[in-house]
């Protein structure tokens, strides 16, 4: 099977993979778009014969296209979508019963990295019951990593900052492991010229080409418990192996 890459930008597109090819469609976002054009790109889809549908909308044109392939086939190709439709909004547009049938998603795993305790800990201290996006964490990784780049390099110039984030993320002989920003500043004013921040979504451990490879859930929406439920992980060596990494 051929895939292409969702349009970077968060552009709204839909690709339809066979193994043999991959075709791009396009299609008009908002709900104010001509139903005929939906019609007319999920005819494209359904011509072309794919395995499956990888695909990235906005609810309003999810809940337009998924109803013209519906009439078209019956929605018998598979969807696997991006994070976006990871959201009651998703739901509200395709219907639970369609989404539990058609759908799954892809998302950046919830369980945590070895930070993840420290990260929770924090997040509940200043935000009390409340769960955070399943982004979060990714987020929060990124930001310390940058300021401990940022002491380790005793500057903001962006290729002194550069050179020093694989210094504050990967392992070692000798290296100190850290899961906070405190942890592994009060490190590095003690001399450290080096150390390993372990983070709250991932190990962040950095490659030749600055990418840090984590898991991804593959989830499915359940009509009887009324949120999505993780099918299977996909682990950050897996992803790191078949990208030849």
């Amino acid at each position: 099977m051929t895939a292409a890459p969702i349009t970077p930008g968060g552009e709204t597109g839909t690709y339809a993979s066979s193994a043999s090819s991959s075709i791009r469609v396009g299609l008009p976002t908002g709900l104010a778009a001509a139903f005929a054009k939906y019609r007319s790109e999920a005819l494209k889809v359904v011509n072309a014969a794919p395995d499956v549908i990888f695909t990235q909308m906005e609810p309003g044109t999810a809940g337009a296209f998924f109803s013209s392939m519906n009439a078209l086939d019956n929605l018998a190709i598979p969807f696997i979508a991006s994070d976006t439709s990871v959201g009651s909004d998703w739901i509200s547009a395709i219907t639970g019963p369609v989404a539990e049938a058609h759908l799954v998603s892809v998302e950046g795993s919830s369980a945590p990295g070895p930070g993840g305790d420290k990260y929770m800990s924090c997040y509940t201290e200043a935000n009390g019951d409340q769960q955070p996006g399943g982004n979060t964490p990714y987020a929060y990784d990124g930001t310390v990593v940058l300021a401990l780049a940022m002491d380790l390099a005793g500057s903001t110039d962006p290729a002194a900052v550069v050179a020093a984030i694989p210094k504050v993320s990967n392992p070692g002989t000798g290296i100190t492991d850290v899961t906070t920003y405190a942890d592994g500043l009060a490190a590095i004013q003690g001399g450290a010229t080096a150390i390993n921040y372990d983070g709250a979504g991932t190990p962040m451990n950095f490659d030749q080409y600055h990418n840090v490879f984590g898991p991804f859930d593959v989830v499915r929406w359940s009509e009887s418990s009324q949120q999505f439920e993780v099918v299977t992980t996909i682990s950050a060596s897996d992803l790191e192996n078949a990208s030849g990494g």
